[in-house]
């Protein structure tokens, strides 16, 4: 009986968490018109080859990633897959909806309302998550972080990541 308040306990304190944001299918996750699953190659054959390559330590999961960097711009890959993202200039955008560094944060209120509603600031910069899903709209442990300044609303980085 305690495992099976336990568990519903657990699923309403997700379901609630994941109702506090919008998701976005991980199909319809684009950068400049390609998709979320390139592996290292295929990205490299899209956008030329990149400023600089690096080894990038994730202390989290205690692994090393390779980082491809084009301009101040980074696309993160575990062995040969795209596992995360970090867009700090307008060279870059993500797209469906199309949001651009530099543009209006306000923009975003009626693309993903759940999520604007939820927004935080800390320090003057502003966060907006949206929750990232499998195509049949199960949940992963992914999602997209929109930051911004709090007094210019202009969106200043765009970054996915995993909790």
């Amino acid at each position: 009986m305690k495992k099976t308040i336990y568990l519903l306990i657990i699923f309403f304190s997700i379901t609630t968490f994941s109702q506090n944001y919008n998701s976005i299918k991980i199909s319809n996750l684009k950068i400049n018109g390609f998709s979320f699953n390139q592996t290292q190659n295929s990205l490299i054959s899209i956008l030329g080859s990149p400023n600089n390559i690096t080894n990038y330590y994730y202390e989290l999961e205690d692994e090393v990633w390779v980082e491809l960097i084009y301009n101040d711009n980074s696309f993160y890959f575990e062995n040969v897959n795209l596992i995360e993202f970090c867009l700090k200039d307008n060279s870059y955008y993500f797209q469906n909806p199309n949001i651009i560094i530099g543009g209006n944060i306000l923009n975003l209120e009626f693309v993903f309302p759940l999520s604007f509603n939820n927004k935080r600031i800390i320090d003057n910069k502003g966060f907006i998550r949206v929750n990232i899903t499998q195509d049949n709209n199960e949940e992963t442990d992914m999602f997209i972080i929109i930051n911004y300044d709090k007094i210019t609303k202009i969106i200043t980085s765009i970054r996915s990541s995993t909790s």
